[in-house]
């Protein structure tokens, strides 16, 4: 699998990966891109998008801003595989923590990211709009500093 990154120039070849969506816009995404803090990668199979990761970039911490994969390659590896190879070229001596959110009933993505090392940062209440009301986002956190320690 070979991860790609995204430029400006390639989103319109994403713009059908995100024709229903629950997360971040694509338009929302598409400009974000235009900011120097912005990445976005791709993971491609056979000619077509399969995998996409967007991170936003601070001095300190990277943040997945949304990671998705398409329905028919789900569970072969392919989000576990773009984190694990866009994330440690990120990050630097002062940028060594990861961090992102996640639904609290979205247990496939919480099992990910466990898996990868994430654990449990804080909650935000009542953060995502949903068909059932208002739901808890789970921020999550991964640390490559040894001497860093989350709270419990």
């Amino acid at each position: 699998m070979q991860v790609i990154e995204i430029g400006v120039d390639d989103l319109s070849e994403l713009a059908s990966f995100y024709d229903h969506t629950d997360g971040p816009s694509f338009e929302a995404l598409s400009q974000l891109l235009q900011k120097p803090h912005t990445r976005a990668f791709r993971v491609n199979i056979h000619g077509e998008v399969v995998g996409v990761l967007w991170l936003l970039l601070s001095d300190d911490a990277v943040e997945i801003i949304d990671v998705r994969v398409a329905d028919a390659y789900r569970r072969q590896g392919i989000a576990s595989h773009l984190i694990d190879t866009v994330t440690p070229n990120l990050l630097t001596q002062e940028r060594t923590d990861i961090f992102l959110d996640v639904r609290e009933t979205n247990s496939a993505a919480i099992a990910l990211y466990e898996r990868l090392g994430f654990s449990l940062e804080s909650r935000r209440r009542g953060y995502y709009r949903g068909a059932q009301g208002r739901e808890d986002a789970l921020v999550m956190r991964k640390s490559l500093n040894p001497s860093a320690t989350s709270p419990s």
